[in-house]
């Protein structure tokens, strides 16, 4: 079967064609008794003699009355017939109809949730231990935004496209259909290598056939795809359960991004309970102060002096300890509470900092969602005056990636921000595809270069030549670089003669809370970074 329904109006035959053979059985069984009764009686004869007799005139008006009375009944007889047969047939008909569109989704002509259901609930019931289903999921991430950017009608073309393109990769057997919300699923069956092997070759030719994503009209839509599978015997899962892992190994490819495919196992669900618990406290964890400012500091390595310190969130749950960072932060964001956090923490941090001395600056890290967010703004800028912070103290660092998904808009809002004296930094360069035209589009104060270069740089000399590559860019346009991850005194000395400008990492100092910060400065304004070596 291959998933989309096609006979959406075929009447079931069986009701209407079953009420005709019994009418017609009883009009044959009472011209039967007739006759019989005529040639055995002649009862029909004397019926007619007795009538003649009786009323001698017009005999011939009678017999004819008579015959016309018959013909009129058989006429009426055959006329009901044929309209309630059409009533019954029509009735039937939309009998089909609802069936079928309660089952269908009307956006793709694939079967809906409950078509699914149904025909995956048989599957898995079957008693053939040999059989084995495997399930693939489908998710668009692109689907709302390609509402909200082209517009109804092309949401639904787009669609009807992917649905189409489904149907032309399923084999003989294999059954397509469509989820809730932007989820789409294909099934396939048959014994275990059979079953993968099938599912193998749709997921390489999904992906593939995607790749270049589809043209409506005259839009080229890309389409996203998150794919997660999973399989199993006949008979040893339900449904509902297998449908969970398809939806367990779509949230996992998600987080992998775009094209990525993820095959499900026992530890994804450990890790969504986990992720609801996060998304649950963190409501509570914003109003109980649980999330906190630390604060690391970044090296003038020239001057082997603190420049200032990055704003780092820390959150130490009350049952289940410290919760990283790089765990809640996506979270928050996807949630819709990262905004509310942010502002938080810049409240908590510029609060702190005022006793640091003006030539200490604070590095904040801001999406470019809520950048672009007009209430987020406004909360910003209430915050700045609300603490009495001098702007020209605070840095806003923008992601790579981020920024090259949403540069439309941010002009106005990054030249608004350097207004009021805030300078911009691109954080996690390197790891992006920035170009020099996004570049001088956006007047970007500094360069952070990513970690991941500078802890590699002394053993791989691609990343050396990547970090000597982003200072000297740096150079070329005047603008500062700040060096992420320096845990050696290796590391330092290089980044320094490279003419690299800041740095920061464990080699100078963890994050650390606010009470330690004060101490931290006093502590290097005398001994610099051998405080640490002492101290590590």
């Amino acid at each position: 079967m291959l998933g989309r329904l096609t006979r959406r109006g075929a009447a079931p035959a069986g009701s209407t064609a079953g009420s005709g053979l019994v009418e017609l059985l009883s009009i044959a069984g009472i011209c039967a008794v007739l006759i019989s009764a005529e040639f055995r009686y002649g009862l029909l004869s004397g019926i007619a003699a007795t009538v003649s007799t009786a009323v001698p005139f017009g005999n011939t008006l009678i017999v004819a009355a008579v015959a016309a009375l018959w013909v009129g009944m058989g006429t009426f007889s055959v006329r009901r017939r044929v309209e309630l047969s059409s009533v019954l047939a029509d009735r039937e008909r939309l009998k089909s109809d609802y069936e079928a569109h309660k089952i269908t989704d009307t956006a793709t002509g694939l079967p809906n949730t409950l078509g699914f259901n149904a025909y995956l609930t048989d599957l898995l019931e079957t008693d053939r231990p040999d059989v084995f289903v495997t399930l693939i999921g489908v998710e668009i991430g692109n689907l709302t935004l390609i509402r909200d950017v082209h517009g109804a009608a092309v949401e639904a073309a787009v669609e009807l496209a992917i649905a189409d393109r489904l149907v032309t990769l399923l084999g003989a057997g294999d059954f397509a259909a469509r989820g809730s919300g932007s989820t789409f699923y294909v099934v396939t069956s048959g014994p275990g290598d059979v079953s993968v092997a099938a599912a193998d070759r749709i997921v390489a030719d999904l992906i593939e056939t995607f790749r270049l994503g589809l043209t409506v009209g005259a839009a080229a839509i890309p389409a996203k795809l998150h794919v997660g599978t999973t399989a199993a015997r006949a008979g040893a899962i339900g449904a509902e359960r297998l449908v969970e892992q398809a939806d367990l190994a779509i949230h996992h490819s998600r987080r992998k991004g775009p094209g990525a495919v993820s095959a499900f196992d026992a530890d994804m669900k450990v890790a969504l309970e986990h992720r609801a618990m996060i998304e649950t406290s963190l409501a509570g964890a914003l109003r109980a102060n649980e999330i906190v400012p630390y604060f690391q500091p970044l090296i003038d390595l020239s001057r082997n002096k603190v420049s200032g310190f990055e704003v780092l969130a820390r959150w130490t749950h009350p049952t289940v300890g410290a919760i990283s960072p790089a765990v809640f932060i996506p979270i928050a964001d996807e949630i819709g509470v990262l905004g509310p956090l942010t502002l938080d923490l810049l409240g908590k941090a510029c609060k702190a900092a005022e006793g640091w001395g003006d030539d200490i600056k604070l590095a904040v890290n801001v999406s470019p969602t809520a950048l672009r967010n007009p209430a987020f703004m406004d909360g910003f800028r209430d915050v700045l005056e609300a603490s009495r912070f001098d702007p020209r103290r605070l840095e806003v660092e923008i992601t790579e990636n981020a920024f090259i998904e949403e540069v439309t808009g941010l002009d106005k809002v990054i030249a608004g921000l350097k207004s009021d004296g805030i300078s911009i930094s691109i954080d996690d360069f390197g790891t992006g595809y920035s170009s020099l035209h996004r570049l001088r589009m956006l007047p970007f104060d500094k360069i952070k270069i990513d970690q991941s270069f500078v802890k590699d740089m002394m053993n791989n000399a691609d990343s050396r030549r990547i970090v000597e590559a982003i200072i000297s860019l740096g150079q070329s346009l005047g603008l500062p670089t700040t060096a992420e991850g320096i845990e050696a005194e290796s590391n330092r000395s290089l980044l320094e003669r490279l003419g690299c400008t800041i740095g920061q990492g464990y080699l100078f100092a963890p994050a650390m809370p606010a009470a330690e910060v004060p101490d931290f400065l006093a502590r290097y304004t005398r001994e610099g970074v051998a405080v640490l070596r002492r101290t590590a």
